[in-house]
């Protein structure tokens, strides 16, 4: 230790560099797609388009924090879905309530 500082301390522009070489060791870049992509108009298209995401992102060719939001946004779409198709079972008695009061 030089003067009673640890070597980062004592050497700071040092852990700048070694910080920049680490991050560009780390660095990819990915291929960028052009095609417009069609939003999902059904939990079907939601669940393949997660696949396909897994699939990019395990074969190194989409970013995994676009992967994240493409997943986060998908998992709230399902939601969505799932309570759209839930509404109308819910607004519709399955059985008419008869009263025993006054029989």
């Amino acid at each position: 230790m030089e003067g009673g500082l640890c070597y980062f301390h004592a050497n700071p522009d040092k852990a700048a560099e070694l910080g920049r070489n680490g991050g560009r060791r780390r660095k990819h870049s990915y291929e960028q797609s052009s095609e417009p992509v069609a939003p999902p108009e059904s939990a079907a298209d939601v669940k393949r388009m997660l696949a396909e995401t897994m699939a990019e992102v395990k074969a190194a060719r989409m970013d995994p924090m676009v992967a994240n939001t493409v997943a986060y946004v998908g998992t709230v779409l399902l939601r969505a879905y799932g309570t759209a198709l839930a509404l109308p079972r819910i607004r519709q008695p399955s059985h008419t309530c008869r009263s025993s009061i006054g029989h």
